[in-house]
């Protein structure tokens, strides 16, 4: 049961992941990309990762991630 509770939770991370502009956290940033999160704050840093501030949090629109990780 715990299986298949684990199954269904990364896939519904997968999912979240692939609508299109659906809004990311750094966290849903790492997953995707498979990058460290200081690796992704020094591109918000540096401004090569677009990104808005909201409420003291980092998002990002799936299309900017994808943009980023092309370049």
């Amino acid at each position: 049961m715990n299986e298949i509770l684990q199954q269904l939770t990364e896939l519904t991370k997968l999912i979240k992941i692939r609508i299109p502009g659906d809004w990311m956290s750094i966290k849903d940033v790492m997953e995707m990309s498979k990058l460290s999160d200081s690796t992704i704050r020094r591109a918000i840093r540096t401004k090569s990762l677009k990104y808005r501030k909201t409420t003291g949090k980092y998002l990002f629109k799936r299309n900017w991630v994808e943009e980023w990780l092309n370049t």
